[in-house]
């Protein structure tokens, strides 16, 4: 039985790899964003409001606090997705056509052996042995000779 190679997918370790740490980039952002978001919009008193705080408190180290590095956490995650995604697909179609000329090769020698073997309009005669065939000597005519 022929087997279908489409069925499954299969990945590189690099590949794998590369979009396990894309996702978690982008979940680390993730967080981020609704920790900042919670920190934002609960109804505590704001000096009990610890998100806030450590928002605020991140925000004094680094320019940023859980939302602004959420955001770009979550992109450079999404970014690293598409790039990863667009360089693995265009080696998937390298291989996918490379499969496809292989596969169109095939079928035409395959139909050439066909075309070749092909054999219903042949003639089968038997092969007489030398001794039974004897050449047939042509006699020519003294008259056609002489008027030349």
């Amino acid at each position: 039985m022929a087997k279908n190679e489409n069925s499954t997918k299969k990945f590189s370790v690099f590949e794998l790899v590369s979009y396990i740490i894309a996702g978690l980039l982008a979940l680390w952002g993730l967080t981020y964003l609704v920790l900042g978001l919670i920190g934002m919009y609960i109804d505590v008193i704001p000096s009990k409001n610890v998100l806030q705080l450590a928002s605020d408190s991140l925000a004094e180290h680094f320019g940023l606090g859980f939302f602004g590095w959420g955001l770009i956490l979550l992109s450079i995650g999404a970014l690293l997705a598409i790039i990863i995604l667009c360089a693995f697909a265009k080696r998937s179609d390298r291989v996918y056509e490379r499969e496809a000329r292989r596969a169109a090769r095939r079928n035409r020698l395959s139909q050439e052996l066909a075309a070749a073997s092909n054999v219903s309009d042949a003639k089968v005669e038997e092969v007489k042995p030398a001794e039974e065939v004897a050449p047939k000597e042509e006699k020519v005519e003294e008259s056609s000779i002489e008027e030349k």
